[in-house]
């Protein structure tokens, strides 16, 4: 129809604008937290604003209480019915600006919160993306999935925390008036003996902290043997040793319940204290209040206000004891946090763009330490005795060693690594499969049509793969490909690869894992699908040898020579 809306892919940019984190203060824990902080000055100060209206009006409330009462009564017997009714109205408008504010407090701290914890997830996604193939020496996996999954909570509650803090300090200062005002001895004792004793809970935060860090560190490592059990099942049945793996994850379990059981009893400790010791210092402040009342020192109206009063003082200290905590739990995780990020990258972020294609024939990559000479367009098939150094080669060409590798004349150390993976991709036996639908683990990008994509698994035989899933190419697989087998999971990755259309391919042990049969047909077929792109195939075979355009021998691991 004409004049119809058309849809489009295309991202909004507000939205990309609103999720550009920036450059991270990473200097230290506290840095982070207050540059986290700094990025949402405006949810902050709506949950600021708003908290401190409901912590003040929910002060004010018993105080307008006892106001009424008094008014009320001030005649003797005979109650001024106006008087009551005019207190009865304010205490409702309070009542309702109380809920109002307490609603959008709630939402600012939490939008606040959630914003912290995505931000510090983008930023860490963006690291470890950067840092590619280096973050193993920095972190094992499951160090990293509880640094992007559980520290963000805490660094989440840090700033939430900022609204609750400020409205429990200009409350606490309301109240400590209005109680000074009300009865100058009991105002004493309450300002300064309730903050003494609920601060006192604070020697119980560093052991609790210590213990959380240490269930922390057991439940990590009880993750990596969960990942190991779950994942190489398959290979632990094979070698027999199922139950030894099974029995080593008990022990672990139980190592990780016995720690959770000390930091439970830590907890308890801490939150029985924050709630008992203010509620029996209110117990006592009643009770002396009481005595006022009935010795005529203060009136009836009074005796509900400092009732009222001290019991919310509770509230704010309360806040005051819950803002140490978390402010120390933030800085444990914002320390997590800023390590992975002073990790150094793989290579440069920022450097030199990567130069225009030569024509075809012409110099792509050069090794001058083994010798290694492709040419653009070309198949170049480097056959080696030891796969080790084949490995080490790829990893040169790819730039994920340091090395005197040349793209396109350039060395490949100099080149800015984002335009570097777009360039150059290294497929070897260590690269995985993701969870999730089949066909956008294989074209990530949307850019193939099924003819392509099917061509491509054709070319590493692996449309027999596809053909026995539920849902061909649409079917969900799921972490790692677990349900594949190696040579299934690894012609899935090489289809991965061909479909990125990068310029460059370096292939280590392609055809790895298959019979001798299907080595050859995909030797021929994927000479067929390449495409104009430069590929380098790492291999101690010989089945490329017939397809290849050069075909170079490494025996000593480190100089080459023509094999043909």
């Amino acid at each position: 129809m004409a004049g119809r809306n058309k849809p489009t892919t295309r991202r909004d940019p507000s939205r990309v604008a609103r999720w550009d984190t920036g450059v991270p203060d990473a200097r230290s824990p506290a840095r982070y937290l207050l540059w986290i902080a700094r990025g949402q000055l405006g949810a902050i100060a709506g949950a600021t604003v708003f908290g401190t209206v409901w912590m003040v009006t929910l002060a004010l409330m018993p105080a307008l209480v006892g106001e009424t009462i008094n008014r009320a009564f001030a005649r003797g017997d005979e109650p001024d019915l106006g008087a009551a009714g005019l207190g009865c109205a304010g205490i409702l408008a309070l009542g309702v600006v109380h809920h109002l504010s307490g609603t959008l407090r709630h939402r600012f701290s939490e939008s606040s919160a959630r914003t912290a914890g995505i931000r510090t997830i983008l930023v860490l996604t963006r690291k470890i993306a950067a840092l590619g193939s280096a973050l193993p020496a920095h972190a094992d996996t499951s160090a990293v999935v509880s640094v992007v999954t559980a520290d963000i909570v805490p660094i989440g509650d840090f700033v939430r925390m900022a609204g609750r803090a400020v409205g429990a300090l200009v409350s606490f200062v309301t109240v400590g008036g209005l109680l000074l005002g009300t009865s100058l001895p009991l105002g004493i004792i309450v300002l300064v003996g309730m903050p003494a004793l609920t601060l006192s809970v604070g020697p119980l935060l560093r052991p609790l902290h210590r213990r959380q860090d240490a269930h922390r560190a057991v439940l990590s490592d009880l993750g990596k043997h969960t990942v190991d059990l779950a994942y190489g099942l398959r290979v632990l049945r094979g070698i027999g040793a199922e139950r030894v793996f099974a029995r080593r994850y008990r022990e672990h379990s139980q190592r990780a319940r016995a720690a959770g059981e000390r930091l439970a009893r830590v907890e308890t400790l801490a939150d029985l204290a924050q709630v008992l010791l203010p509620g029996l210092f209110t117990v006592l402040t009643l009770w002396l209040a009481a005595r006022l009342a009935f010795a005529g020192t203060i009136a009836p109206g009074d005796l509900v206000t400092l009732y009222g009063l001290a019991g919310f003082l509770v509230l704010p200290i309360q806040t005051a004891t819950e803002l140490v905590d978390k402010t120390a739990k933030g800085l444990v995780a914002a320390r997590r946090v800023v390590d992975l990020l002073a990790a150094p990258p793989g290579g440069p972020a920022e450097g030199l763009p990567v130069p225009g294609r030569p024509s075809a024939g012409g110099v792509e990559l050069a090794d001058p330490a083994s010798g290694l000479v492709a040419r653009s367009g070309e198949m170049t098939v480097v056959r080696v005795d030891d796969t080790e150094a084949g490995a080490d080669l790829a990893d040169r060409i790819g730039g994920y060693t340091e090395s005197a590798v040349t793209l396109r004349g350039v060395p490949v150390t100099r080149l800015a690594t984002p335009a570097l993976r777009r360039t150059v991709l290294v497929v070897d036996s260590r690269t995985e499969l993701f969870a999730g639908v089949l066909r956008d683990e294989l074209d990530p990008g949307g850019r193939h049509d099924d003819a392509r994509i099917r061509a491509v698994l054709d070319a590493v035989c692996a449309t027999d793969i596809i053909d026995a899933l539920p849902e061909g190419v649409n079917s969900r697989i799921g972490p790692r490909g677990y349900a594949f087998s190696g040579g299934q999971r690894h012609r899935l990755v090489l289809a991965r690869a061909l479909l990125t259309d990068v310029d460059v391919l370096v292939l280590v042990e392609p055809t790895c894992a298959v019979d001798a049969h299907t080595e050859a047909e995909m030797a021929r077929r994927l000479s067929q699908v390449r495409g104009g792109a430069t590929v380098v195939v790492v291999t101690s075979g010989r089945a490329f040898d017939t397809f290849a355009d050069a075909v170079l021998r490494q025996s000593d691991g480190t100089g080459m020579e023509a094999d043909r």
